[in-house]
């Protein structure tokens, strides 16, 4: 789909993660613009992609820690702590 950002706001069932970011050409700042940043998750694809290398490319994100805690850890705690 071409505006993955455009399912998630008002689904708050639905969550984007970002591993293969190299593969997208709209930057992760203007996605943070459209979703909110407890709707994203950090990926990293296990063993097909590089740690560290999408690691860096979330850090280098020029956005507030506020937007990247939740993204690096906050929101999934909160997905695994709902009950079924």
């Amino acid at each position: 789909m071409k505006n993955d950002e455009a399912m998630v706001p008002g689904n708050p069932n639905v969550f984007m993660e970002w591993c293969g970011s190299f593969c997208r050409a709209i930057l992760r700042e203007e996605t943070l613009k459209k979703v909110p940043p407890g709707q994203v998750l950090f990926g990293s694809d296990g063993i097909r992609h590089d740690l560290y290398r999408e690691l860096g490319r979330l850090l280098s994100v020029d956005v507030p820690d506020t937007i990247l805690v939740p993204i690096l850890s906050d929101t999934m705690r909160r997905i695994l702590a709902r009950q079924r």
